[in-house]
């Protein structure tokens, strides 16, 4: 893997329920769980309008090195921007990287 390609900073966070020290009362939350460098990319051409007919929604693809406690139900940030971690795809053969198929949340 070109470690040049991974120039973009994100963001992974998990929900967390926490009690509201005032209230007693349980707050979900997000928080962050790893910030770390990725290679995005959307896909193009024939896949994109496969996928924009099939879904309705606009997919983007991050490539970060192999976390441990990535799941699907996730989210990502980047650039403001909010993605929903739909898919979680480890690089079985090396074992170095991993693929998250994420859809952005409007």
């Amino acid at each position: 893997m070109n470690p040049g390609r991974l120039r973009n900073r994100i963001e992974i966070q998990e929900k967390q329920t926490i009690r509201d020290p005032d209230t007693k009362l349980p707050i979900e939350k997000w928080v962050a769980l790893h910030k770390c460098w990725a290679q995005i990319y959307q896909p193009r051409g024939r896949n994109f309008y496969q996928a924009a007919v099939a879904h309705k929604e606009y997919i983007t693809w991050f490539n970060i090195r192999d976390r441990d406690g990535v799941e699907p139900g996730m989210r990502v940030l980047f650039k403001n921007r909010r993605y929903e971690v739909e898919q979680v795809n480890p690089d079985f053969q090396h074992q170095k990287t991993m693929a998250l198929q994420c859809r952005e949340v409007v």
